[in-house]
């Protein structure tokens, strides 16, 4: 795990990670205590980061903070490491798409579609517009 933050806290975030399952490896902190000094990092430093927190064992390196910039550059990421490097923004973009797990307390939040959703044309305010046909 590549954390920008202060070690105390980062700690936290490893001892969370660890209790939802997942093994940490080894971790890097960096001691940055605002979101808005980690919004000044550039590529090179965030890189650097990545690099720290790399070890053998490790499948993927985790960047914890939603205020590293790091969407333009994941695939730099994992080109310096050769793994993948899920990020913060990425998971959190990406876990609302996926159903919830088995035995997960809020599939009740995820409706039955009856059909499929399909794409229909786009418009000015949504060039992406996706919509459950009417029931026939």
């Amino acid at each position: 795990m590549a954390a920008s933050y202060p070690d105390d806290v980062a700690r936290h975030f490893v001892r969370f990670r660890t209790a939802g399952g997942a093994e940490v490896v080894a971790m890097g902190s960096h001691g940055i205590f605002t979101a808005a000094e980690v919004g000044t990092l550039d590529t090179d430093e965030v890189v650097a980061m990545v690099r720290a927190a790399d070890h053998p064992e490790a499948e993927a390196i985790l960047v914890p903070d939603t205020a590293m910039h790091t969407h333009a550059i994941i695939e730099e990421l994992e080109a310096a490491v050769d793994k993948p490097v899920p990020t913060a923004n990425q998971v959190t973009v990406w876990r609302p798409t996926r159903p919830p797990r088995s035995g997960s307390r809020n599939t009740e939040l995820w409706p039955k579609p009856s059909r499929p959703a399909t794409r229909t044309s786009s418009t000015a305010s949504s060039p992406h517009t996706w919509t459950t046909p009417s029931p026939a």
